[in-house]
């Protein structure tokens, strides 16, 4: 059995079909601008939304910076008032600097500044409960585009927190001179030198005459930094590098709290009392041990005598120190504050200075770190508001021993320095100082260099 392929009839099938396609209705024009329009509504939605999120992210973030900024800036000048303020008024000055520095940086103080010092437990900050850090957490309310439309929010709130605090760190100069004005603030005269090879001199003064050296004087230092000029007048030389026009560095030691006289017992060596000071004068050719606390009227040595200080911390109330004559000096591990008797301040009981000067030698170290976390490092402490002055005689020490380890604290009064020989490792800070004799330093004693304190953020 065979098949053929009617062709004829599959013609008549296809025009058939051709005929029925074309009778359908084709579809209008105005329901494909519809369907278009309808997609391009949705694009146009999708891009106005992915636009509106980016626009919102880049405010957020900017203001998230802005905020980060402030914090940083207010935790920073909280901190610094923490460590620098008088102990009455510290923690008033904190929050008013937390305050500014926040509203300098664009952050309402209305509500918006959260200072807390120590940081709460609350916090979650690694420093929660410690003493000396200081937590500030600001608030920027910033106005949004997208969210105020979708979700009726036209305002996001971006916080930032910061915490900072001081942190320790030796004092890096051999001498810095306090007086923001004085002409000659360091004064060196006639045949005077002051050497100080391993160490620096910083000079806040600002007149042109900051630092003045006269006649055959000379000064030698790694560096040599004044916030005024310096003038040398006849064969006076100046060996290091100068820099002026430096900027005036604040004192190191202002937060360092002054002892408590109430705190302390009256030495049992103590000339007098408090109610009736007298001097302890040590004379002749005598060999002593003396023993901490307080000296109602202060101490005199002269002649040959020779005195050896107990470890401790020694209050002159009144009197201040004299060593003259052939008399000798030492201790080690010893911090001296000298002040008035606040019960009688008048005769023996009045501010004095202290004066170490003659042809005998002292060896004299501050406290460390191990056996005085306070005052480490400083040897003298003259009290802030005594204009005294604080007079020391370069020596050999005792037995070829550096005479001194450790620093004169000295606000507001001046630093004389006489003699010939080393002052050692000593360091100053006073408010003036004169040079008359040939003195050198030696390099500062690290564990005999009081610790300062630097701000920084430790998150």
């Amino acid at each position: 059995m065979s098949s053929t392929l009617d062709t004829a009839g599959l013609w008549r099938e296809e025009v058939s079909v051709n005929r029925k396609l074309q009778r359908l209705p084709a579809p209008s024009q105005r329901a494909i601008r519809g369907q278009t329009l309808g997609v391009v509504a949705v694009v146009l939605i999708a891009m106005i939304g992915v636009a509106g999120m980016l626009i919102d992210s880049g405010i957020i973030s900017g203001s998230r910076r802005q905020a980060q900024r402030a914090a940083d800036a207010a935790a920073q000048a909280a901190a610094f008032e923490l460590i620098t303020g008088n102990y009455s008024t510290r923690t008033e000055r904190m929050y008013a600097a937390a305050n500014q520095y926040a509203s300098m940086n664009g952050i309402s103080t209305n509500g918006c500044v959260l200072v807390e010092s120590p940081p709460a437990a609350s916090s979650n900050s690694r420093y929660a409960g410690t003493n000396g850090a200081v937590r500030v957490e600001v608030t920027r309310p910033t106005d949004v585009t997208l969210m105020r439309l979708l979700l009726l929010q036209p305002v996001v709130n971006v916080r930032a927190t910061a915490t900072a605090m001081g942190v320790p760190q030796p004092f890096g100069h051999t001498i810095l001179l306090l007086h923001p004005s004085a002409s000659g603030s360091l004064f060196i005269n006639g045949n005077g030198s002051l050497s100080v090879p391993n160490g620096t001199i910083y000079v806040d003064s600002a007149a042109a005459d900051a630092v003045t050296l006269n006649g055959n004087a000379w000064l030698r230092a790694q560096v040599l930094s004044i916030v005024g000029g310096q003038s040398s007048v006849g064969n006076s030389s100046i060996f290091a590098t100068i820099v002026t026009g430096a900027p005036v560095l604040a004192d190191p030691l202002a937060s360092l709290p002054a002892p408590v006289l109430s705190d302390y017992p009256t030495s049992l060596n103590s000339g007098g009392t408090a109610a009736n000071p007298a001097t302890r004068s040590y004379s002749g050719n005598v060999q002593v041990t003396i023993n901490p606390g307080i000296y109602w009227g202060g101490i005199k040595v002269s002649a040959n005598a020779i005195v050896h200080m107990n470890p401790g911390r020694y209050i002159m109330a009144g009197g201040g120190i004299t060593v003259s004559g052939n008399g000798k000096v030492d201790g080690t591990d010893v911090f001296i504050y000298n002040t008035q008797d606040p019960q009688n301040p008048n005769g023996a009981g009045a501010y004095a200075p202290v004066s170490v000067t003659g042809n005998g030698y002292t060896a004299l170290g501050a406290r460390t770190a191990e056996t005085d976390s306070t005052y480490k490092g400083v040897l003298l402490f003259n009290d802030r508001a005594s204009t005294t002055s604080v007079t020391v005689h370069g020596n050999g020490g005792n037995n070829g021993d550096p005479p001194y380890g450790g620093f004169i604290y000295n606000k507001n009064g001046d630093a004389i320095l006489t003699g010939n020989g080393t002052y050692g490792a000593l360091g100053i800070i006073a408010r003036r100082m004169q040079v008359s004799g040939n003195g050198s330093f030696t390099a500062l004693d690290p564990s005999r260099t009081p610790d300062t304190k630097t701000v920084r953020l430790v998150e």
